[in-house]
């Protein structure tokens, strides 16, 4: 079914403000630290938890434009990363490359569907 007039205003609308969650959340995310004992995995909850919300809120996008190709890639990429989360990981580089990855993308996406 094809969306018009207003349902592709509030979807893009929609689509857009999802985007900037995820972005929101994203960088709270990278902000926050990793411990490497489970008596301190707090942090590392949280981050599970923000990377995850992230996701959602890329896939909600995906939902409102669901021909966007590069949005279907985002989620994608956002999937796995809270399962890389663990109670006792010290170090994370793909995890933090792809949060970064995904931060550009989004800010790209942000752009283009603004212009």
């Amino acid at each position: 079914m094809e969306r018009s007039g207003e349902g592709d205003v509030h979807a893009l609308k929609r689509a857009v403000e999802q985007l900037q969650l995820a972005a929101r959340l994203l960088e709270e995310a990278d902000n926050v630290g990793f411990w490497t004992k489970s008596e301190g995995c707090e942090d590392n909850r949280d981050k599970h938890r923000l990377l995850r919300e992230a996701d959602w809120a890329a896939s909600d996008a995906s939902r409102q434009l669901p021909r966007n190709d590069d949005i279907r890639l985002l989620v994608t990429m956002l999937e796995p990363l809270p399962d890389m989360i663990t109670d006792t990981r010290l170090t994370t580089p793909e995890l933090d490359s792809t949060i970064r990855k995904a931060q550009e993308m989004i800010e790209r996406l942000l752009d283009e569907l603004s212009a």
